[in-house]
């Protein structure tokens, strides 16, 4: 999803266990009605400190975020 307003939506006409999005340049990771809405935060550097990637187990549906600031990496 690029738009999160459209999840909800979404939800109400489909199944499924979990909903990637952007575009709001906020972290989330929530579940909601049972499904796991992530979004890995900021990845575009327009927020200094918090550029971030995000990865998905899909065997258990854990998130981790990976920040980055140049080269420098810290995994959460």
């Amino acid at each position: 999803f690029h738009e999160p307003d459209s999840i909800n939506d979404f939800l109400l006409n489909n199944n499924a266990d979990v909903i990637i999005h952007g575009h709001t340049h906020r972290y989330r990771n929530e579940i909601q009605n049972g499904v796991l809405i992530f979004n890995p935060g900021e990845s575009a550097g327009m927020i200094n400190g918090k550029n971030a990637v995000g990865i998905l187990n899909l065997e258990n549906l854990k998130t981790k975020r990976i920040f980055f600031w140049g080269t420098k990496i810290n995994l959460q």
